[in-house]
Parts: structure tokens; sequence; C-alpha cells
């Protein structure tokens, strides 16, 4: 494996030390029993990738929950406050209940974009980070798409991190529902960092395509007066913007 992978995992390892530290003085139970059970929720997120998909959605949870974490652990030891402490955990626990109980809900946002170029007049709808996988909620997907075409698109967009999941029947099961989305001059996505991470990305492009989704690799495409740019993602190899604006007028 490339060295940027073990020095993650090192500052990783680290940064839950901190936080197991912090959190095992504030409970003071049975410490062995505290650091299997820690050492478990810690690692979930690469267990659940490479051990048991039952750990995943442990791993998804737990990652909110370091992110956070982190901040306290650090400002834990400039400041001696257990009273501060103890409410910083309670509010991540309590923003982490707020987002898990919010994560399904479609929240649309209207926005008018103007560019320095004739041009038609277009709805165009953007979905970002959809995460198509196992843990999704029976029907999303398709409530998903029954929004998007209530809105009446001529195009819809869909920048990275549309697939989220090993288990390519995830998005196989949803590809006639993504299908059913109603946009006048088609679908077009780009990839992410999750597509790379799911480990089947050519069959996924194989299922993009036959839900009639456009997935643009460094690549240019002209609808309507306006020039769609898909870019490969930023941590694999791309072609520099530049150059591909090149032949853009």
């Amino acid at each position: 494996m490339k060295l940027w992978f073990y020095v993650i995992i090192t500052v990783y390892t680290f940064l839950n030390w901190l936080i197991g530290r912090q959190l095992y003085e504030l409970l003071k139970i049975n410490k062995i029993a505290f650091w299997v059970i820690f050492l478990v929720l810690a690692y979930s997120p690469i267990l659940g990738r490479m051990v048991y998909k039952g750990f995943e959605p442990i791993g998804n949870y737990w990652m909110v929950f370091f992110y956070y974490a982190t901040f306290v652990a650090v400002l834990g030891l400039l400041i001696k406050n257990k009273p501060f402490i103890i409410g910083s955990y309670l509010l991540i626990l309590l923003v982490i209940l707020y987002g898990a109980f919010n994560a399904n809900k479609i929240i649309l946002q209207h926005y008018d974009i103007g560019i320095a170029k004739p041009a038609n007049d277009l709805r165009i709808v953007m979905l970002s980070d959809i995460h198509i996988d196992n843990q999704k909620p029976k029907g999303y997907v398709e409530k998903m798409v029954s929004e998007i075409n209530r809105l009446n698109p001529d195009l819809v967009v869909l920048p990275g991190d549309i697939f989220d999941d090993k288990d390519i029947g995830a998005l196989s099961r949803e590809k006639e529902a993504l299908k059913k989305i109603k946009a006048k001059y088609g679908v077009y996505g780009v990839l992410g960092n999750h597509e790379y991470y799911t480990g089947n990305l050519n069959e996924s492009l194989k299922i993009f395509k036959e839900a009639n989704i456009t997935i643009l690799r460094d690549e240019i495409v002209e609808v309507v007066g306006i020039h769609l740019v898909g870019r490969e993602d930023v941590s694999r190899k791309r072609e520099n913007l530049a150059n591909l604006l090149k032949e853009v007028r």
C-alpha cells in the first residue's frame, strides 16, 4: 500500500487515542471493556469496508462523531474544564441525532444563475452526494426521482458520489428508478471519490449508462448553448482545466 495510507492510519489512530483517553477519564468504567468497545467503534469504518458490511452503519456514525470529537479532544489538552468537555460531547450527540433524523429529507434550494453569453433559459436540477447504498431506506431513490420530476427540469446534473457501496446490487436495484428521471436534455454526472472506493467502478459505469445517466470524465458536452464540463475526481489524475476549456467559446 502507498505511504500516505499508513500516514493517514497513524494520524487517525493517534486522534482516536486522544478521544478515547478523554472519554475514559469522563466515564471511569471498566478499563478493558471500555477500550474493547472503543476500538471496535473507532475502526468500524475500516471493518465495514474490509471485513463485515454490518459495521458500515456504525462506521458512518462514528466518522461524524470522530470529526467533532477530535476538536474536543484537542481542546481538552488546553482547557481542563470537565463540565465544558461533557457539554461538548452532549452537543455532538445532539447534532448527530438531529442529522440522523433529517438525513433522508430532501431539501430544495433555488438559485438564479446568469452567464456572460447568450443561451436559452434552462431549469437545471442538481443533486450532489446521493450516496446510493444498502443503508438507504426503501423508496428513497424513487422519492428523490419523483421530487426531481416534479420540478420539470430541462437538465439534471449529478456532481459526484452518486453511488457508495461494494455491493453493486444496491445500484442495480435502483436502475429502473433512476431511468424514470425526466429531463428534456438529459442527465449528466461525474464521479466522486466514493465511486472509486466501492471497487466496482466498471460495473457502476455500465449501470449508469443503462439508466441513461451520461458520466463525463474530463469531457465537455454542449447542451443548447451551454457547455457542461465534467472532470475526474480530484483524487485521480485528471486533465488540467485550462486544457479542457481550450476549445470552448
